[in-house]
């Protein structure tokens, strides 16, 4: 079953249910959920603004910290 459409480059991805049970993202998969760009969402990730976990070499995004970031209301600029 469809779930969704994801930006991968210059192509939609089609994501199924089998792909949504997975407790991890992709660094570029998280970025572009918040419409950044490959190399933005690796800065972005490097800077501390995507949650990541180290997996060997694997740099990857757990769903329930990302969402949780997501939900935090942010600080307003005085």
């Amino acid at each position: 079953m469809l779930r969704h459409l994801l930006r991968r480059g210059d192509s939609l991805v089609k994501i199924t249910d089998a792909e949504d049970r997975r407790l991890v993202y992709d660094v570029p998969e998280a970025g572009a959920l918040m419409g950044l760009s490959r190399n933005g969402s690796y800065e972005a990730a490097g800077r501390g603004e995507i949650p990541t976990i180290k997996i060997g070499r694997l740099l990857k995004v757990p769903k329930a910290a990302f969402h949780r970031m997501l939900e935090q209301p942010t600080a307003k600029a005085s």
